[in-house]
């Protein structure tokens, strides 16, 4: 759920006072998160994190979309992001209500609402460790460094790096993904070895599904197993969790 960030913990928010909670990006799964804010009462704004987002148009269709309050792009065109995060903070408190909440809607919104939420004194994840919750890699060797059992994994930038990996793990089978995209984009089980090479081609240096280029390409072994997925039930607990989640 994160924390209130401590350099401003003083901030207290008045339950009965009916703020604003933003959305950074509210496509996908962020568009039913804004309306979930909507109809429980409260202002819903929304932030856009690029120009001419990719996602933008990923709205279900039939959803009745919340009246927004405020409408503010982060300049992501710029070169100095700390510059573009000042003017964007101080658009926001120059807001005539009270600020309670800002979440990420889709992938493309983590790092900025987690920029945003911190500097403002916000219940947050903080900047320290964004990459984390975007980069498939790093999520990896967090899981791996924390003593958990994690999958063997390899970044790679050249075929011969991908090839140097599979005779270490004594297997042609692997995942071949990029690190930073969403919704099974270019998510290859290969077989064997052209298989694998093929799909670094088509991903390496390639634009991604989140409208990112990739940098790199993630080659993982493939395991056979349970799998288990930890979810929640978003639609009939999104009033609680709304109040659970600032107010508690």
């Amino acid at each position: 759920m994160g924390y209130r960030s401590r350099d401003l913990s003083n901030l207290e928010i008045n339950i009965n006072e009916k703020g604003v909670i933003f959305v950074v990006d509210p496509f996908s799964t962020g568009a039913h998160l804004a309306c979930a804010i909507s109809d429980a009462g409260y202002k819903c704004g929304r932030i856009f994190s690029t120009w001419n987002s990719p996602v933008a148009a990923l709205v279900q269709e039939g959803l009745m979309m919340p009246e927004f309050c405020a409408t503010i792009q982060f300049n992501d065109n710029g070169l100095d992001r700390e510059s573009a995060l000042i003017e964007i903070i101080n658009s926001i408190k120059s807001l005539p209500f009270p600020i309670l909440a800002i979440l990420p809607g889709a992938e493309t919104g983590v790092a900025l609402a987690d920029a945003l939420s911190h500097r403002l004194g916000l219940r947050s994840n903080g900047e320290a460790k964004s990459i984390l919750r975007r980069n498939k890699y790093l999520m990896g060797e967090a899981v791996r460094s924390a003593g958990v059992r994690a999958i063997k994994q390899k970044l790679c930038t050249t075929t011969n790096e991908l090839e140097d990996f599979l005779k270490l793990l004594g297997s042609n089978i692997c995942v071949v993904k990029p690190c930073q995209s969403a919704g099974s984009d270019d998510v290859f089980l290969c077989n064997n070895l052209e298989e694998a090479l093929d799909a670094f081609n088509r991903i390496y240096k390639k634009i991604n599904g989140l409208g990112e280029l990739n940098e790199n390409v993630l080659v993982q072994e493939y395991i056979q197993g349970t799998e288990y997925v930890i979810d929640q039930v978003f639609s009939i607990s999104c009033y609680y969790f709304i109040h659970y989640y600032f107010f508690n």
